[in-house]
């Protein structure tokens, strides 16, 4: 069976650039999202870290109260 070369039509070559395109906007999106998740997580644990802290000064600090009532 003879082989045909493969003709491609500017139309198909602006299809093809069109996709090229559109994929690597979605990577350089994927990309962003990932570095301000990464960018975010210390911001949220820092926050964590105060409330948590926070709520146990307070907790410490019924208890004590609590205790000193007590005896």
């Amino acid at each position: 069976m003879p082989s045909f070369p493969q003709v491609s039509s500017p139309q198909d070559n602006q299809h093809l650039l069109a996709n090229e395109d559109h994929r690597h906007q979605h990577l350089l999106a994927r990309r962003q999202s990932i570095l301000l998740h990464r960018k975010s997580l210390p911001i949220a644990s820092g926050v964590f870290f105060i409330l948590h802290s926070s709520f146990l000064i307070l907790h410490s600090s019924f208890l004590f109260l609590f205790l000193l009532f007590l005896f």
